[in-house]
């Protein structure tokens, strides 16, 4: 049973999804200068709950020397973040409505159905 989908459609009316697309991180790429460079999937678009890091959640984060713009994302399905066994970095997330950039950085819940992810905003290129 998913507990979480029955509480979203009550957190919805408080604070709608938001349409996002995730870049699945598929490691790296080497340029011809030899330099190595993240490479993606193609985009898959999901429906994501996006809110501010918790008080505990920043602490947590604190100990990992992360810095920057930072929130918290619920999606259906599962993402990563940095996986140095899988040599893959951090899934993209762009949402759609605002443009924005977000690099997810630590995975904060993990469940079969659906995720909690740390995303850190990044810098226009």
């Amino acid at each position: 049973m998913n507990l979480h989908g029955i509480v979203r459609r009550a957190i919805n009316t408080v604070n709608p999804d938001v349409k996002c697309a995730i870049y699945i991180s598929t490691g790296t790429t080497t340029t011809a200068a030899g330099k190595r460079v993240p490479s993606y999937a193609d985009p898959v678009d999901v429906m994501g709950q996006v809110q501010p890091i918790s008080s505990d959640d920043l602490k947590h984060l604190d100990n990992l020397n992360l810095q920057g713009y930072m929130k918290s994302i619920h999606l259906n399905g599962s993402f990563e973040g940095v996986n140095r066994l899988k040599q893959k970095g951090g899934d993209r997330v762009v949402i759609e409505s605002t443009g924005e950039e977000w690099l997810t950085v630590q995975v904060l819940e993990q469940w079969t159905d659906w995720c909690r992810i740390a995303v850190r905003l990044q810098v226009p290129t």
